[in-house]
């Protein structure tokens, strides 16, 4: 069974093979701007990369937590955000240990996500607009693979994927 962290890659793949085109992305004055995607630079994912010890523990920790991810966002308690995180939609209706251990969860699978950004990043020397462009690449691919009918947030709002 394929997991998250197996995505990421294979984004992180689709990103360093496709041709160079514009995107929107959010910028820190809460105004949009047309920005370039990163162009490929002709350079293939290192196998230290998908071997280290760093990705493979990771790995094995989000392949723990993808059930109970997936259940909550069944529920439509937690969803993706479009910043390749996250984000809990409502608490409404779960008792109070419920919800601690659900927003454990999102943060924990949200600080494993940062380091695999973060370890992209520095791999390939990505600018902080890059970096908008990457993680709104990775904020796709875990929509694509979730299920219809759960949560998302982007543009400000929480929308149903159809």
């Amino acid at each position: 069974m394929k997991t998250t962290l197996i995505y990421i890659v294979s984004s992180f793949l689709f990103l360093s093979s496709c041709s160079q085109k514009t995107v929107t992305v959010d910028t820190k004055e809460s105004r949009k701007k047309e920005v370039s995607a990163p162009k490929p630079s002709n350079v293939k994912v290192p196998t230290t990369f998908l071997d280290s010890k760093m990705v493979k523990k990771i790995h094995s920790r989000q392949a723990r937590r993808k059930n109970a991810l997936d259940s909550l966002k069944a529920k439509g308690v937690i969803g993706e955000a479009s910043t390749g995180f996250i984000k809990v939609r409502t608490t409404k209706g779960l008792s109070p240990k419920t919800v601690n251990r659900m927003k454990k969860l999102v943060q924990v699978e949200n600080n494993d996500r940062k380091l695999v950004y973060k370890k992209i990043q520095k791999m390939e020397n990505y600018n902080k607009i890059e970096m908008r462009v990457l993680l709104d690449q990775m904020f796709q691919k875990y929509l694509e693979l979730d299920l219809p009918g759960t949560y998302y947030y982007s543009q400000g709002q929480w929308q149903t994927k159809k």
